[in-house]
């Protein structure tokens, strides 16, 4: 995914709560703009989503 194309500065700056804005509504969240809750919840279930699957050893 790619919603900053800037190098992280570490601020809640105009650009982050954009990207922010634009995840939530592909995500179907409220589009708030805020890292809240429910945005933080979000990413993790798309990060457990995004995790390889590891290989069946039992072959």
């Amino acid at each position: 995914m790619r919603f900053y194309e800037r190098a992280p500065d570490g601020r809640m700056g105009p650009a982050t709560r954009a990207a922010i804005r634009e995840y939530e509504g592909l995500a179907g969240l409220k589009v708030t703009g805020q890292a809240n809750r429910e945005l933080f919840n979000s990413l993790k279930e798309m990060q457990l989503l995004m995790k390889p699957k590891p290989k069946d050893s039992s072959n």
